[in-house]
């Protein structure tokens, strides 16, 4: 029953509020804050009772505890996303953002072939954890045993026939309304290097700031910029018993293998292929169709009402020559002279108005 639950779930992800994101990522069901309040109220409650001589000290700390023991079980028996729920909703979001990205960039008429991505995450006390506060960074095993982040960063890599597009963008499950985002051109020629890479950098856990070894992907660019994305953490000191991170569908191998090929084909003066190389190739594929945007079809629609209507001056006109034959007024000017002067400027008019 849970199984089939969970497998209903996945398949149609429900929107999760920041508030049950928290108790998805709480690491105790016991709020400090909840305890106190209880804890306060019994020490009243006893006082009062000792002492026999304050009724309304009796019934005061009553009160305090009860209220504190009906928000204690409210947070405990409140709603939780399960891990199928919190995947479901994480895949949805992540596409919500390839489509917005596209949209936002309106490179859609010059990706000549599908996408690649890497995912990846931020935890506290990475060198990334600088753009978000201390309270969004938060990570959960699963009871499948795998983590998951409550920060997941998206690079995504559009190659076009000349350059590649590079955007990168988060999924931030505990503050749902805000983005850090940043895209980027690059020529081919600029692009140095495409690595996978091990790198020192620390992770603060419950217990205090450790050490951990990070496989990072990375993009070098010829004026010394690196973009690049955490995947994989492992702590340095093994003796201490510290979780490892790691995302199972980063896609890190599949970008890494495409970006070099297409740098090759580059460099050997080869346009980047297209649909006879599809099948050997890591692309993710899209529906253009559903990312397309909306003014961008609708200018499409207009384009070819133009071309139609064109032809339609060119019919107007000859039944205007022919009718015109026998009509022109008796001046002794040859025909000629007014196809020249009233008939052609007023077809070049229309000719022109539809290549503006």
């Amino acid at each position: 029953m849970n199984e089939a639950h969970q497998t209903q779930a996945a398949l149609s992800p429900r929107q999760i509020s920041e508030e049950q994101m928290k108790r998805y990522f709480s690491t105790s069901n016991l709020p400090t804050g909840v305890i106190i309040v209880i804890i306060f109220g019994a020490i009243l409650l006893l006082i009062a009772g000792l002492s026999l001589q304050s009724g309304g000290a009796i019934v005061l700390g009553l009160v305090i505890c009860l209220i504190g023991v009906g928000i204690l079980v409210a947070r405990i028996l409140g709603a939780k996303p399960t891990d199928a729920e919190y995947d479901a909703w994480q895949k949805a979001q992540a596409d919500k953002l390839l489509k917005r990205t596209i949209r936002k960039l309106g490179i859609d008429r010059q990706i000549t072939k599908g996408y690649l991505q890497v995912h990846g995450f931020v935890l506290s006390g990475m060198s990334e954890s600088y753009k978000y506060r201390s309270d969004e960074l938060r990570w959960k095993k699963g009871t499948d045993g795998r983590v998951r982040f409550s920060v997941n960063v998206y690079t995504y890599f559009f190659p076009t026939d000349h350059y590649v597009v590079v955007f990168i963008g988060d999924v931030n499950a505990l503050n749902q309304s805000a983005h850090n985002e940043k895209a980027e051109e690059y020529f081919y020629r600029d692009i140095v290097g495409v690595t996978t890479s091990d790198e020192q950098d620390f992770i603060w856990l419950k217990e205090g700031q450790y050490q951990y070894r990070m496989q990072r992907f990375s993009l070098r660019i010829s004026n010394s910029d690196t973009l690049g994305v955490s995947v994989n953490a492992s702590p340095l000191d093994t003796r201490q018993n510290l979780p490892s991170f790691t995302v199972p569908d980063s896609g890190i191998d599949n970008t890494v293998a495409g970006l070099r090929r297409l740098l090759h084909e580059a460099d050997q003066g080869e346009q980047p292929q297209g649909d006879q190389q599809r099948d050997h190739q890591p692309w993710q594929e899209y529906n253009r169709t559903n990312i397309l945007p909306e003014n961008t079809r609708q200018t499409m629609k207009q384009g070819m009402s133009k071309k139609s209507s064109w032809w339609v001056y060119v019919v107007l006109a000859v039944i205007v020559l022919i009718a015109s034959r026998d009509a022109l007024p008796n001046t002794g000017t040859a025909p000629s002279v007014y196809y020249r002067t009233i008939l052609y400027p007023w077809l070049w008019r229309y000719h022109a108005d539809d290549h503006r």
